[in-house]
């Protein structure tokens, strides 16, 4: 009992430790971005004498407002209705599917995940050039539905698989086809494991660089969020609070987002690991 007790308390411990190590880089910067520069550079650590409140303006102007914060939401909003729509149907017919095609059409989407966006990104970047999607909602949107759904399937998959198919012999005795079978009496099932996708490819989406530089930065009107913080680094620019105003208004819709569905997150992987 008492070797049981020193093991629970260890990883308490730990665990404290571990949410320390990801708490204290953004409590000290947020205590940044309410100091003028001076004071910043005098001492990083040491609370502000006075909150200036300045940084957050001054980054919101630098920032172009609230346009960014709307291109990064129709960004994220389309591509997370194609993902979730495109993979849970996906994923339902390849479970069901008991033959060698779907199998491997399933490993297809498993081998997928392990190639690194790196490795196909110059070849991706100059085939949307020549569709003429650069510079267009379609064209990103489209490249992260072909960049989420391997994971997305893989996940739903496996919550498929631990749906008992007598309740689709019901439906279908009833008199459902398979469309209303799917989205009348899977798809509600799937409701745990989906909102963990949601999350998952919103916070990822929502703070990508990489691909939106590569796809729509040369349009300063359909800049994101991640990119139009790129202004505020540069060789002869040091400003570190206004910096770090601007990366605290960029995180806050996503930490609204992820508290409003971090409860789906544990139950969701839990049910779609685990079961499948």
């Amino acid at each position: 009992m008492g070797k049981n007790k020193f093991v629970s308390v260890l990883i308490e411990v730990i665990a404290v430790m571990v949410c320390l190590l990801f708490i204290v880089p953004f409590v000290f910067a947020i205590i940044n971005s309410l100091k003028t520069y001076p004071e910043m550079m005098e001492s990083f650590i040491k609370l502000p004498s006075q909150l200036s409140f300045e940084n957050y303006s001054k980054a919101w102007a630098v920032m172009n407002g609230f346009r960014p914060f709307i291109n990064s939401i129709i960004i994220t909003v389309c591509s997370i209705i194609g993902i979730v729509m495109l993979s849970s149907m996906a994923a339902y017919k390849l479970s069901r599917t008991k033959d060698r095609k779907s199998w491997v059409i399933y490993l297809v989407f498993v081998f997928a995940m392990v190639v690194p966006f790196h490795c196909y990104m110059i070849p991706l970047v100059k085939f949307t050039a020549f569709l003429n999607l650069t510079k267009s909602y379609i064209g990103i949107v489209l490249i992260y539905w072909g960049i989420c759904m391997p994971y997305a399937i893989f996940l739903l998959h496996g919550f498929v698989k631990s749906i008992p198919y007598d309740i689709e012999e019901s439906a279908i005795i009833d008199g459902c086809g398979p469309f209303q079978t799917f989205f009348f009496i899977v798809l509600p099932l799937m409701k745990s494991i989906i909102s963990t996708l949601i999350v998952i490819d919103v916070i990822m989406i929502w703070n990508d660089f990489l691909l939106p530089m590569l796809i729509i930065f040369m349009d300063r009107g359909m800049r994101t969020v991640p990119l139009v913080q790129y202004n505020l680094y540069g060789e002869y620019n040091n400003e570190w609070n206004t910096a770090l105003a601007a990366m605290m208004l960029a995180v806050t819709p996503c930490i609204i987002f992820f508290i409003f569905m971090q409860k789906y997150i544990v139950r969701g992987i839990t049910s779609g690991s685990v079961k499948g």
